[in-house]
């Protein structure tokens, strides 16, 4: 039974390791993020809110069918006087009176109340849906800036062990010559201490593309593969002066909701017009002097205006609530795009910058590839001992890892500069 239970956990691990993504691009890391990240599940919800808080509103468009009933006693009634004719007596109703009716209204023109509320509830829903996006873009840019963090490590990585697995070939060389009395033991300590450096500086790397990786995994909800390979993208960006963010998409939706807003609010002011109907059962019924349980019926159509608001300057005030808020949301778009612009631009300028350093990187590479090629054959030669080697290895290796950091840098500037504008 046990052997079964280790077997189980076994192919648990398996399976999970095969289903780990083992290649990466920033834009898969985009795409699950839009895809699994729980607030997804927010716009989702809001969605759904939507279709019934607009189907509520127009609910009011339908007859509005109301139950009453009513049992009253009252100290006196009217009554009409004994008149003087022989015979003829006027019951007067009794004070315990009972009511039973049916109240329908059906509303003929409301000002555009009900369109104004429609407008209104689904514009504050994709204010809400906008705002959810916004959190999700703020994300996408730690995403984006955590990958770029992963593939630095990785890249370093590659480099010291290839400068690394050098080093132990010289180590191997050395030490030959030390046994047979060619060279001295220092050099091969000299090249040990230098192995043990670029490892420790090799697990550095390591734990950053780990921690990277983990945080990919956090926003993306995807099981990421331990030795994951990260893609350095390809592909420059189109410069642009528009802001096209949620953030900016936002503010212009929050202008159109603050138009619905005010429409509602003046929809108020306007005439009502309603047909009405009510069908009953009582005592008294319609005829106040019979004391008998009758049914009876009203039909007739209704008008409500309330007329306070051309007097009190209801539209005006409105108008220019609504103006105000405009003017306050229009200063607010201006000062976040540019805000974005200049965070835009820098980028912008950042990348320019980074694309002449790796030109100059390219060229100081390939110097000291050649000053590498001549210590070695002069080490070989025993012109030069281990630490001489080492002086011109360390050198060209910190140029292969500035290249690495300035290449990416490079291409972290690129698409830091798409996610500020939106594209």
């Amino acid at each position: 039974m046990k052997n079964f239970k280790y077997l189980g956990l076994a192919l648990f691990f398996f399976f999970n390791k095969m289903n780990a993504q083992s290649i990466i691009s920033l834009d898969d890391c985009y795409r699950w993020q839009s895809e699994n990240h729980p607030l997804i599940a927010q716009i989702s919800a809001i969605n759904k809110s939507e279709k019934w808080q607009v189907q509520q509103v127009s609910r009011q468009n339908w007859p509005q069918a109301t139950l009453n009933g009513q049992a009253s006693w009252q100290s006196d009634v009217s009554h009409i006087p004994n008149l003087p004719f022989p015979g003829l007596v006027i019951e007067s109703p009794s004070k315990d009176q009972y009511k039973l009716n049916l109240d329908i209204a059906q509303n003929i023109y409301d000002g555009g109340m009900i369109k104004a509320s429609k407008k209104t509830v689904q514009q504050s829903i994709a204010l809400e849906t906008k705002q959810v996006e916004a959190n999700l873009y703020a994300i996408k840019e730690q995403l984006c800036r955590a990958y770029f963090g992963g593939l630095l490590a990785q890249e370093q990585v590659q480099i010291l062990k290839y400068s690394l697995a050098d080093l132990n070939l010289k180590k191997d060389k050395v030490e030959k010559l030390v046994k047979e009395g060619v060279a001295i033991a220092s050099q091969a300590l000299v090249l040990d201490a230098n192995i043990i450096e670029i490892q420790q500086q090799i697990d550095d790397a390591e734990i950053k593309k780990k921690n990277a990786l983990l945080f990919i995994e956090s926003v993306t909800g995807k099981t990421l593969a331990d030795d994951a390979k990260l893609i350095n993208p390809l592909g420059l960006p189109q410069y642009d002066k528009t802001i096209n963010r949620p953030e900016t998409q936002l503010l212009s939706l929050d202008m159109a909701n603050q138009e619905n807003i005010y429409q509602l609010n003046i929809s108020k002011n306007y005439p009502k017009v309603a047909l009405f109907g009510q069908v009953g059962y009582g005592r008294p019924g319609l005829n106040f002097l019979s004391n008998q349980f009758d049914p009876y019926a009203i039909v007739g159509m209704r008008l409500n205006w309330n007329l306070a608001g051309m007097y009190l300057g209801s539209f005006k005030r409105e108008r220019t609530i609504k103006d105000l808020k405009l003017e306050k949301i229009k200063a607010l778009s201006t000062s976040v795009n540019n805000a974005y612009m200049v965070r835009a631009d820098q980028e912008k300028n950042d990348a320019e910058r980074m694309k002449k350093v790796i030109e100059s990187d390219n060229e100081l590479i390939r110097i000291r590839t050649q000053l590498v090629k001549i210590a070695e054959t002069q080490f070989q030669q025993g012109i030069i001992n281990s630490n001489d080697y080492t002086i011109e290895s360390n050198a060209l290796l910190k140029a292969q890892i500035l290249r690495a950091v300035h290449d990416i840098q490079y291409q972290q500037s690129l698409a830091i500069y798409k996610l500020i504008i939106g594209q």
